[in-house]
């Protein structure tokens, strides 16, 4: 059989091929049609070449290297390793066809080894097979080069603005990252001063725009409008050689720049220093990013969630980890020594998902966002849309206290008086089942629009409300205005200490370049419906988060004796080693249970009451993941104690009564 395998050289060729089928063009489209992730790598033209050499050249060359080394010691055993390494470069190409159709884990797995197998069969028995990989050697080479080719690297920069500053307020901007200002909302349009006394807190010293909105539905567009005033006509990358005139520039000549940027590098390089990762680190980050991007967009879905360790968001658990340290040394790094002409810009990236923080700052166990597809779009299950909210909310309340230090750290150098300070989002999400988390549409656009934006203009002490449709192009014109200095460049905002009016809608950019516009009257009613059932889901307080379900009347409940043991459904606890052990003060707690069933079935839409040493603590459902049923719940971190903690699941009958409990199973037996 192995006799009409090629020479070695030309199998390289045909491993090369066929790893670019598979996995290095897969990989340079989704880059290409992404480079946000080159940006936030700060990534060179060196980075990008290496980085396509590593994803291009160096699996065939060590598959290669293998098969050689094999050969030296058996012909056959090397041919034989050739055709399974082979196999291995078609399965990303096979995986690709049968995610068409995604018949489940174990069927999905079976085809992809078929079309595998029938694929190294056909190149055995087939010459025009071989000879179609030899002439694909073009499509590698090709990849390269047009992946390269006019790729924003970075490598432009912009200059401060030619006007001179003479005020000598200083300047304070603080961005978060994806908060909707329904979350921080009452019913009644009031900010939650229980759930977020620091955004209360903040209300009561400056103006707050309720009906403010941002002009974008995506980071990349929403901030350089933000910084820059304009609304963008096509999504570009937000770089300071693509946005040459922002607040940064505008200050950059008479100021000092101390700026904190995520996900974007606006503040020219000669006004900004950045510390950029080695030649290595970058590109062996591209290419972990890569592997994040690609695998949940070319493989079945019951396949990538078994394989990558992310949720759907391509902006990842380190990301958060960054951008929190910079945080915190930003705020560390103000000084009531600095001069009165600083402008301070920090950009956090957080509420943003992954929602892995609780209000106090513990960590838990972020991994899969249930419900939420690679699209950006929620599942049609209410269920697992409303759990998403509570972590939201959750990590709502851990950015809520890191604005307390923040504020705490402006109060103590004496800076919040005498500043222009600015707090606001750069965009919102939406939580409606069947809808887009961030994809804007006539549906969610309340949602997605409207921020929490503040401003505490110089010497202000007394809290306002300004219930204008204020927009985040709005804040730079206001810079100039508080500053005293004329935009030298035109702005499709105007300030906010001029007289309110003339504007009575909403316009929101897409990515493409539509634009989705509504009266400010439907914002406003929209975000009450928002409210309303957001109420309803969650209550009121930090620990009514916690309480979501059908019948909470069984939370706290005592549930030793109650319910029978049942031989099925039967369920098993995916956490139980971490529940054996937690550690209080460790910074991370094992607050998200999950599990699966393991024996029989759980009917749809039945209740389960999760308790922790025999008391109620939590309710959840099952829902089906790759064949699977499987549950999630979320418990209040004040529910664990030191060492060992037993968790009992029960199904929850019709009555919703105590006695009505059916145990399902356990992390450490049942006493």
């Amino acid at each position: 059989m192995t006799r009409s395998l090629p020479r070695l050289r030309v199998r390289f060729v045909h491993l090369t091929a066929l790893w670019a089928y598979g996995v290095s063009q897969p990989t340079f489209a989704l880059l290409k049609g992404n480079p946000d992730l080159l940006l936030a790598r700060d990534a060179t033209w060196s980075d990008v070449a290496l980085f396509a050499a590593l994803v291009t050249l160096v699996p065939p060359t060590l598959a290669i290297g293998y098969v050689w080394l094999a050969g030296r010691f058996s012909r056959w055993v090397g041919d034989v390793l050739y055709l399974a390494l082979l196999g291995a470069c078609l399965v990303p190409v096979a995986a690709r066809v049968v995610k068409l159709v995604d018949p489940g884990l174990a069927m999905a797995l079976a085809l992809i080894a078929i079309v595998a197998a029938a694929g190294v069969a056909a190149y055995v028995k087939s010459r025009a097979a071989r000879l179609f990989l030899g002439y694909s050697i073009v499509l590698p080479l090709a990849g390269v080069a047009w992946f390269a080719h006019g790729l924003p690297t970075l490598s432009e920069d912009a200059q401060a603005a030619s006007v001179r500053v003479t005020s000598d307020v200083p300047v304070v901007f603080l961005v978060l990252d994806e908060l909707p200002v329904s979350s921080l909302m009452t019913p009644a349009g009031e900010i939650d001063a229980v759930r977020y006394p620091n955004f209360a807190r903040l209300a009561g010293q400056s103006t707050w725009y309720p009906n403010a909105t941002t002009v974008h539905e995506w980071t990349s567009d929403a901030i350089p409008a933000l910084l820059s005033g304009r609304v963008g006509r096509v999504s570009t990358l937000p770089t300071a050689d693509h946005h040459p005139e922002t607040l940064f520039s505008l200050l950059g000549r008479d100021y000092r720049l101390e700026v904190d940027e995520t996900m974007t590098q606006l503040c020219p390089r000669s006004l900004c220093r950045r510390e950029r990762g080695s030649i290595l680190e970058n590109g062996f980050g591209l290419l972990r990013d890569g592997w994040r991007l690609v695998v949940p967009r070319t493989m079945p879905a019951s396949v990538a969630n078994t394989i990558v360790r992310v949720n759907s968001d391509i902006l990842l658990e380190s990301d958060s980890a960054r951008s929190l340290g910079d945080f915190t040394r930003f705020v560390g790094g103000i000084s009531r020594d600095d001069p009165d002409r600083t402008l301070y810009y920090s950009h956090l990236f957080l509420p943003h998902a992954p929602w892995m923080y609780l209000p106090s700052g513990t960590r838990y166990d972020f991994r899969g966002i249930d419900g939420w597809s690679p699209e950006e779009y929620w599942e049609d299950d209410a269920w697992l849309v409303l759990q998403g909210y509570q972590r939201h909310l959750l990590q709502v309340g851990y950015v809520d206290s890191l604005l307390g230090r923040f504020l705490d750290r402006l109060e103590r150098t004496g800076l919040f008086d005498r500043a222009l300070v600015v707090v606001v989002a750069d965009h919102g999400a939406s939580f409606r089942s069947g809808e887009g988390r961030r994809p804007v549409s006539d549906h969610n656009v309340a949602d997605i629009a409207g921020v929490p934006m503040f401003v505490k203009l110089p010497g202000q002490r007394r809290g306002a409300l300004d219930s204008r449709a204020a927009r985040t192009t709005d804040l730079v014109p206001t810079v100039a205005d508080v500053l005293d200095v004329r935009l030298p460049w035109r702005a499709d905002g105007r300030s906010l200490l001029q007289r309110a009016g003339g504007r009575n809608e909403v316009l929101v950019a897409q990515r493409g370049a539509a634009v989705t516009r509504i009266p400010v009257e439907t914002l406003i009613r929209d975000r009450q419906e928002t409210l309303r059932g957001m109420a309803e889901a969650f209550g009121v307080g930090r620990a009514s988060l916690y309480e979501i379900g059908t019948n909470t009347q069984l939370l706290g409940k005592d549930v030793e004796g109650a319910g029978r043991v049942s031989t099925t459904p039967e369920i098993e606890i995916d956490n139980a080693d971490e529940l054996a052990h937690a550690q209080l003060d460790s910074g991370y707690l094992p607050v998200r249970i999950s599990g699966r069933v393991t024996s029989g079935r759980i009917d749809p839409g039945v209740e389960l009451a999760v308790a922790l040493d025999g008391r109620v603590v939590a309710l959840t459902r099952c829902f089906d993941r790759n064949g699977t049923q499987r549950f999630r719940a979320m418990v209040p971190e004040s529910a664990l104690r030191e060492g060992l903690n037993r968790v009992d699941v029960f199904a929850v009958g019709t009555d919703g009564s105590r006695t009505g409990l059916v145990w399902l199973g356990a992390s450490s037996g049942r006493s």
